[in-house]
């Protein structure tokens, strides 16, 4: 079931937020189990009420915990040729290209493969034992901090991506040896279901609503509480009559908790008291930061296209692939979904991200008043979509790890691998620090219902 979130039709004593992508103040009714509450302006998901906030998540993340240990621990595939034998493991491939002098991108995959996943789930346990501990009573502060970077790691655990990318490398070397699926592939695709699952069972709201504030000096006069703002201009305005964005109020929304505020200093609003993340009114020069990685992107783009993924060596020949021809040998090997997504994945979304960012960029410079809603999809597929590109650097990795059976055959990362994996985190930071409320802000006060 989902509701939209409104201002005007729910009643005061409703919580009063700000949309995270458009800063409309609104208010949340009461949710029904399953239900979500969407932004009467842009329709932003707000607030969702799963079944059990705490218990199931818990039962997850410790499951996926020791399927994390199983798929780092014990070999995702095994290779066999002329009586000699490899296998390996996700450190096992990050080491490979570290070894092979690809160290940027070795540290990029062991980033995303191993450290996020792992600090996700650790800090994930520690927040969730301790609530279920507390029993609904008030968390330490440290609670939301954990809490904070717990959910900044989540994007970058990337066990689904890297199922596909293990298929696909699977799949590749299967023409060149026989290959055999280790317990750690199926672990890291029980991962890959469990790691998601978790975030869609999981209510942060549950637990902010327990965190202790900061009582430092510092934190304690920048910002108050809603209850504070009860009595206040913010909330003796009729919404109704006109609807208002959180910075027309002087008021900023934690982008990490969701905390309303009102700062001592508007021209500095300091640190949110409840979860310790900085807070803006909007991201601090997010136009020329993002500018400036989306350039840095496509330039890195190209090489990536241009350059070898990979060099294969035999005693009797040796060739390159660039990722185009690694789409036309799984064309030409029968393998054409996976083609097809490699296809998507490695060529269309990287040029598909730099082009969306590049128009959101441009049409909030010239001042654009229409067309917000498309804008704001827009940007959330960019979001979405983002991470699959890594899918390649993957294929790499597994495929380098694997085929180390000299003087036989030997495969080696092109230097295509390191501008790719650069490409994929610049353009995930892009979307991250472009602010889409500045998609909104040009359009005025409730321009939005039929543009």
């Amino acid at each position: 079931m989902t509701d939209s979130a409104s201002s005007c039709r729910t009643p005061a004593s409703q919580p009063l937020m700000a949309c995270q992508e458009c800063d409309l103040l609104q208010r949340i009714p009461p949710l029904p189990i399953g239900g979500k509450a969407l932004c009467a302006r842009c329709g932003y998901s707000l607030a969702a009420r799963p079944t059990d906030p705490l218990q199931i998540p818990l039962a997850l993340t410790v499951t996926a915990a020791i399927v994390f240990v199983v798929a780092n621990v014990t070999p995702m595939i095994g290779l066999s040729a002329v009586g000699r034998h490899a296998s390996t493991t996700i450190v096992g491939g990050a080491w490979q290209l570290w070894h092979e002098g690809e160290k940027i991108a070795a540290a990029i995959v062991m980033f995303c493969g191993v450290i996020a996943p792992a600090f996700f789930m650790v800090l994930m346990l520690a927040v969730l034992l301790t609530a279920r501990r507390s029993q609904r009573a008030r968390l330490p502060h440290w609670v939301g901090e954990i809490l904070r970077w717990s959910l900044h790691m989540q994007p970058w655990s990337m066990y689904d991506v890297m199922s596909l990318g293990v298929l696909v490398a699977l799949i590749k070397i299967a023409q060149l040896a026989s290959v055999d699926p280790g317990i750690g592939m199926y672990a890291m695709g029980l991962l890959a279901v469990l790691v998601p699952a978790i975030m869609v069972s999981f209510d942060a709201r549950e637990i902010w609503k327990l965190v202790d504030w900061e009582t430092g000096k510092e934190a304690s006069t920048q910002a108050v509480d809603q209850a504070s703002l009860a009595g206040g201009r913010a909330m003796s305005l009729s919404l109704s009559t006109a609807a208002r964005t959180a910075a027309q109020m002087g008021l900023v929304s934690c982008e990490t908790c969701k905390l309303l505020s009102r700062p001592v200093h508007p021209e500095d609003p300091g640190h949110c008291p409840r979860c310790g993340a900085e807070l803006e009114f909007r991201r601090a020069y997010s136009l020329q930061r993002t500018w400036a990685l989306v350039i840095a992107a496509a330039v890195c783009y190209i090489p990536a296209n241009m350059l070898p993924m990979m060099a294969t060596s035999t005693f009797a020949s040796s060739e390159a692939d660039t990722i185009m021809g690694g789409v036309v040998y799984l064309f030409a090997s029968g393998s054409w979904p996976l083609a097809l997504i490699v296809l998507i994945a490695s060529v269309m979304v990287p040029l598909g991200k730099l082009v969306a960012l590049a128009y959101l960029l441009i049409s909030v410079h010239r001042g654009m008043r229409g067309g917000c809603h498309q804008r704001a999809r827009l940007y959330r597929m960019v979001e979405l979509i983002g991470r699959w590109s890594m899918l390649d650097v993957f294929v790499v990795t597994f495929t380098v790890a694997l085929v180390q059976l000299e003087p036989l055959m030997v495969v080696r990362p092109g230097p295509a691998v390191l501008f790719f994996a650069v490409v994929v985190v610049l353009t995930m930071i892009a979307a991250e620090t472009f602010d889409p409320r500045l998609i909104w802000d040009a359009a005025g006060p409730m321009e939005n219902e039929n543009d």
